[in-house]
């Protein structure tokens, strides 16, 4: 499969290789827009759509399509802050999963109209059916939808995996009415000091900076209205529709170092993930012998986990139990082991556990869950291994 030879952002042809991810399925390679700093991965081989689900460090990772139900309730800041959606009748869900976002609707707004698009057909039975959403199966590309109908679109974990991000966003665009809304989530390329999980993966075709996606959207027609924290997990702007000859709509960069911060970054991450990795038997070890007084939790079954077990030798004989709130909905076991939910620890004495909280963005959500059962013995990743 050839490279492309342009910047899907700003069209220049100055694309410098900077990373080849670590064990990538789709022979993925990463380059950066010298113009504009825009980060692209290209894919140099065939490659199998939505592969069974894999919970890898490596880039080969690939969805349980359960990331979009641990992420909708971070936004409401941004909904109760702007957006009235007793004034909203027709709603646009970009990428609609299995419905968290269409659950939130209908739970707190009944009656709306909701047109999701979203290609993985086993996944939209909860919705399918209900009398106000109608479901396009395909992706956004193919979809056919009517121009000036929508009141608020919603785009969250969506836009990175899209042949194109500009043609993603002018084709909400062109559905939204004249001051539609439109609410974007994605991945925020943060480089980690303690990353031990590779950040460029096989499903993402795209990787954005929070300032370089502000400028972008500013400048297709849209007005910022919302915008998150810049370090932030999640990167969450609110877009307005504005009026805007769109046959004239040219990018411009506004910060002409991002090009050379993203290949700074990048160039120590490269190296950086491998010491981090090198480094986590050490860290390991301490849980391998807090089991001789504790039982072990390891609270999360992500990515951290997979990288303790294949770069930590993390000895599954101690672990008592791992425990996920989310994922455990839609696996069974990881790596030979179990997978309850957090739900299982109430029957459990408190002051026998030691939990490990096997996740970074969602750290102290567990330790508050994990407290109010009365558990105190705690090992974080990335503060005390």
């Amino acid at each position: 499969m050839p490279i492309r030879e342009h910047c899907d952002f700003c069209a220049s042809t100055q694309l410098d290789h900077v990373y080849t991810p670590i064990n990538s399925a789709r022979g993925m390679e990463v380059y950066v827009c010298s113009h504009c700093g825009l980060v692209q991965s290209f894919s140099t081989i065939a490659y199998q759509s939505r592969p069974p689900g894999s919970m890898s460090a490596d880039a080969d990772r690939s969805s349980y399509r359960y990331t979009k139900d641990v992420i909708s309730d971070r936004y409401d800041e941004c909904f109760a802050q702007c957006v009235d959606f007793t004034k909203i009748g027709r709603v646009l869900d970009v990428g609609s999963n299995r419905g968290a976002f269409v659950k939130h609707v209908e739970a707190n707004f009944p009656g709306k109209q909701i047109t999701c698009v979203e290609p993985d057909a086993t996944i939209t039975g909860a919705y399918f059916t209900l009398p106000n959403v109608s479901v396009q199966e395909c992706r956004f590309e193919h979809a056919q939808l009517p121009e000036n109908h929508f009141d608020f679109a919603y785009c969250a974990h969506t836009l990175e995996h899209a042949d194109s991000a500009r043609e993603m966003l002018l084709g909400i665009r062109r559905a939204l009415k004249p001051g539609g809304l439109l609410f974007v989530a994605v991945p925020n390329l943060v480089f980690h000091d303690d990353i031990i999980e590779e950040l460029f993966i096989d499903p993402h075709t795209f990787h954005f900076n929070f300032f370089l996606l502000r400028d972008f959207a500013a400048q297709m027609g849209f007005s910022v209205e919302y915008a998150g924290k810049p370090k932030e997990a999640d990167l969450v702007l609110l877009l307005k529709k504005q009026e805007a000859d769109v046959a004239q709509l040219k990018f411009i960069p506004v910060d002409q170092a991002l090009a050379q911060e993203a290949k700074k970054e990048i160039a120590y991450y490269k190296e950086n993930i491998l010491r981090n990795r090198a480094a986590l038997k050490d860290s390991v070890e301490r849980l391998n012998e807090a089991a001789a007084t504790h039982k072990i939790v390891i609270w999360g079954g992500g990515r951290i986990f997979d990288a303790m077990i294949r770069f930590g030798s993390l000895d599954l004989t101690k672990i008592y139990m791992v425990v996920d709130k989310f994922l455990s909905r839609y696996v069974e076991q990881l790596h030979g082991c179990r997978l309850d939910s957090p739900d299982a620890l109430k029957n459990e004495d408190p002051d026998e556990l030691l939990v490990y909280i096997a996740s970074r963005n969602y750290a102290d959500e567990i330790q508050a869950e994990a407290s109010a059962l009365g558990i105190t013995h705690f090992i974080q990743f990335g503060k005390n291994t």
